[in-house]
């Protein structure tokens, strides 16, 4: 049953964190949501508006997730499907209205592509090296089979794809309007004592008086067990019986308590140095439009030639 505000009305979310994925959006929803004057869900990546990268379905479902907002200035959820999915600001502007606030965290291409190659490793959906990987990009984009057997949304195995900001951050610029869309560099924002944070709460319109502790999340790593990590990842036949008699919210938490003990976090291997050179390659001309698009230098932050 769908969930009602105090005056009849479903409370829905008025400003979401979009992405860019292993680009610090954990760390931003954990201190977001600690802050007095914000709601955000229990659960990070709803994905409503990207159903195909495993979101909730139901609209139903998705606004019971802020049943408890009542109160709170600032209702928000984060999703980093919703940059890379074309369709997402649309179905969002249709959704939430066009004043909906927008979140973007962009990190340097190259290392936001590497981390999350190693998260799917993790995760059990890539097994290529990184360099195979990206040699093998095009091909993954053009081969429906790629897609259609793939564990994962298939951008979640496509790096340079995902890394290519420039056409993402202009669909929300172009949904939204340049007053409801806050872009903030991983490098900048999450440096020693978080100067951008204040920033971000005057976006918000919230106090900035409550600091955080910059605390990283979702750090890279392995697991212990890969019987474990395909248990809780991978559709198994003596699970659906299970499914009809434990809630939901007790097979999530059950499930998020043994991910966590299953995890090792451990930096990932030194970044192969033809990789960096190939995703510097296939993405000079998308950070140069990216630079003109914000009006900020973004090739020395990253390490690019111009």
């Amino acid at each position: 049953m769908l969930k009602l505000g105090a005056n009849g009305m479903a409370i829905k979310p008025n400003f979401l964190i979009v992405g860019a994925a292993k680009s610090g959006t954990t760390s931003l929803y954990q201190y977001l949501r600690r802050h007095p004057q914000v709601f955000m869900p229990d659960r990070k990546e709803p994905s409503y508006f990207v159903p195909e990268a495993g979101g909730i379905g139901d609209w139903k479902t998705y606004l019971n997730l802020f049943e408890a907002a009542k109160g709170y200035p600032r209702v928000g959820e984060a999703s980093v499907s919703y940059l890379m999915a074309p369709e997402a600001p649309g179905k969002i502007a249709a959704a939430l209205g066009r004043s909906v606030k927008i979140i973007i965290l962009l990190r340097d291409p190259v290392a936001m592509a590497y981390s999350n190659w190693g998260h799917q490793v993790r995760e059990g959906n890539e097994s290529a090296s990184f360099l195979d990987a990206l040699r093998d990009e095009t091909r993954r984009l053009r081969d429906p089979f790629f897609s259609s057997e793939s564990r994962t949304w298939i951008y979640n195995r496509t790096y340079i794809e995902r890394a290519r900001y420039l056409p993402q951050v202009k669909r929300y610029l172009d949904t939204f309007g340049t007053d409801n869309v806050a872009v903030f560099l991983f490098e900048e924002f999450f440096a020693s004592g978080m100067p951008l944070y204040a920033e971000l709460c005057l976006y918000l319109e919230i106090d900035d008086s409550y600091r955080p502790e910059n605390k990283a999340y979702n750090r890279a790593g392995t697991v212990r067990s890969e019987y474990v990590r395909r248990v809780l990842h991978e559709r198994m036949s003596w699970k659906e019986p299970l499914k009809r008699v434990i809630p939901q919210p007790v097979r999530r938490t059950v499930m998020g308590a043994l991910a966590h003990v299953n995890r090792v976090e451990r930096p990932l291997p030194e970044l192969p140095k033809e990789a960096a050179s190939l995703i510097r390659s296939a993405l000079k001309h998308d950070v140069a439009g990216l630079c003109e698009l914000l009006d900020r230098d973004l090739f020395a932050t990253w390490g690019f030639d111009e």
